[in-house]
């Protein structure tokens, strides 16, 4: 028991600085600071974790909001296809109502068209407040909806839907139904399920790291605890035996090698080079410690780097989001003028489009008089053709009464004067048909100019018509196309705005994750220290 005698004084004796066995049981705090690593990659891991979860569940829950409310809006065209149809809008406030007053019914206001776009009937009893644009909104979205295609927008904290209301077999169009759904509801789902998760992520995260403790202070710190308290038997001279030396990690060598130390009975000088080779094996246990302890620090010294690097990027990254959110709200507002410039030429085109359908009717009436006046014009000829015929046969008979009077002599003179003036009558009468066979003949080609100047005038007018209704369909695809590009802007919006949460959030872990690191290195740089006191000790 004299090599035992010869150590260091032990803690008993409240002198001196802590002696080699104290030194040993002091690092048991390893154990903790492992557990401290541990933890903190725990905490990033499910930060990280935490993150995508939340967001994933935001797009699946807006999805199927989206997908239920299309779904309602289409049901409720279904059941006032036949009021629309058959022109009863009396019948469609009741089914609207219905609508309204269904339990957790996110309705804000309804308003249906007739297919000509006409407001037939509309309603405002939901929970929440209408939206003002509805009307609006529907009537921009008939030709989508004629088309077959449902329109749906997010503005002001509501989803707008407008559908086609189709009726009868072969689903002709009847009119259209926009409805309103209020968002309130959506979002605060939404805060409350990223809530839950968070507690949820919050409590599992402790239990892990509760576990973990239990478990490292199984593995680990027991075992030291120990072994220190063996070999401070062991100074004191009491002959114990050493706890964990079965063991093939380094608890088992450092107890194999105070097992060493132990032996009483040995010989001092042989007891003195085990001491020594203990002390050298544990001055290498405590040096590869110490360089696992400076990795340890390095790391967290660059991870710190390249989290604030990443904070630094991410502000960065929030910056140019803000400024193209200011972008695409000047882009929207751009385009909303647009727009409305589409409508109003589409209404003039419109317009314009109906004045030539009239000036077409004009011109084909015109035509339809000029034909008739042709027809007319050729019986006066047929007419004047046959008082020709009359004053012929008339000069002939006329003819035949002067030669008849001739021989009847003074008996047949009053005879004869007539039969002159019968020649005469008959002569005027023929004169005059000429002249009325040859303005008839002008008039029949002055017709016949009439109706190619109008039959060319007509194709000119429906050449016209074709372009205002080609022009009539390329505004209303403008418009269309303007609505549609304003509808993704609002939405690209929206999503900007997630992601600038989502940045800022990444940059607030970032933050505590850098605050986590700088512990870690000061960890590391307390663990150093007292590796080199046990070294100290330990020669």
């Amino acid at each position: 028991m004299s090599a035992i005698q010869s150590l260091p004084a032990s803690p008993a004796s409240g002198t001196g600085r802590p002696s080699g066995t104290a030194g040993f049981a002091a690092g048991g705090s390893v154990s903790v600071k492992l557990a401290a690593v541990i933890a903190v990659i725990m905490i990033v891991a499910t930060l990280v974790a935490e993150v995508l979860l939340i967001g994933a569940r935001s797009d699946a829950g807006r999805k199927d909001f989206n997908e239920n409310k299309l779904l309602a809006t289409t049901l409720t065209a279904d059941q006032i296809s036949g009021a629309l149809r058959w022109d009863r809008p009396e019948a469609i406030a009741p089914v609207l109502s219905g609508v309204a007053a269904m339990d957790g019914s996110d309705f804000a206001n309804a308003v249906a068209l007739n297919e000509k776009g006409v407001k037939v009937a509309a309603l405002a009893e939901g929970r929440y407040a209408a939206h003002p644009g509805l009307e609006q909104f529907a009537a921009g979205s008939v030709q989508s909806l004629r088309a077959g295609k449902p329109v749906i927008r997010f503005d002001d904290g509501h989803m707008l839907v407008a559908v086609a209301v189709r009726a009868g077999k072969d689903r002709e169009y009847v009119g259209a139904l926009a409805m309103a759904f209020a968002l309130d509801e959506l979002n605060g789902e939404l805060r409350s399920a990223a809530v839950q998760s968070t507690i949820f992520g919050v409590v599992f995260l402790a239990l892990v790291i509760g576990l973990l403790v239990i478990a490292v202070r199984r593995v680990v710190s027991r075992p030291l605890v120990e072994l220190s308290a063996a070999i401070d038997a062991l100074a004191a001279g009491r002959s114990v035996a050493v706890p964990g030396a079965d063991r093939a990690d380094e608890i088992g060598r450092i107890a194999r090698a105070v097992q060493v130390f132990a032996g009483a009975d040995v010989e001092r000088r042989v007891l003195a080079d085990k001491q020594a080779a203990t002390s050298r094996e544990v001055s290498r246990l405590a040096a590869g410690v110490m360089a696992n302890a400076n990795r340890v620090a390095d790391a967290a010294a660059d991870t710190t780097r390249s989290l604030q690097q990443l904070a630094l990027g991410a502000s960065q990254q929030a910056s140019a989001l803000q400024q193209v959110a200011s972008a695409l709200n000047q882009s929207n507002r751009a385009i909303t003028e647009i727009s409305q410039n589409a409508l109003a030429t589409r209404k003039s085109a419109t317009t314009i489009s109906e004045r030539t359908e009239e000036g077409r009717k004009r011109l084909g009436e015109l035509t339809e008089l000029t034909l008739r006046t042709q027809e007319t014009s050729t019986q006066i000829s047929e007419v004047t053709k046959v008082i020709n015929e009359i004053s012929r046969k008339t000069n002939l008979l006329s003819l035949n009464a002067r030669i008849e009077a001739a021989n009847a002599g003074e008996s047949g003179r009053g005879f004869g004067v007539v039969a002159n003036e019968v020649e005469v009558l008959s002569h005027n009468v023929a004169g005059s048909a000429e002249d009325i066979a040859q303005k008839v003949e002008q008039i029949l080609g002055d017709a016949r100019l009439s109706a190619e100047a109008a039959r060319s005038v007509g194709a000119t007018i429906d050449a016209l018509r074709d372009d205002i209704r080609n022009n009539v369909e390329m505004m209303s695809s403008i418009s269309a196309a303007v609505e549609q590009t304003e509808v993704t802007i609002t939405e690209l919006n929206a999503s900007f705005k997630e992601i600038d949460q989502v940045i800022q959030g990444n940059s607030t872990a970032m933050e505590r994750m850098s605050s986590a690191m700088g512990d870690l290195s000061r960890l590391a740089d307390a663990m150093r220290s007292e590796l080199s006191d046990l070294e100290k000790a330990t020669v």
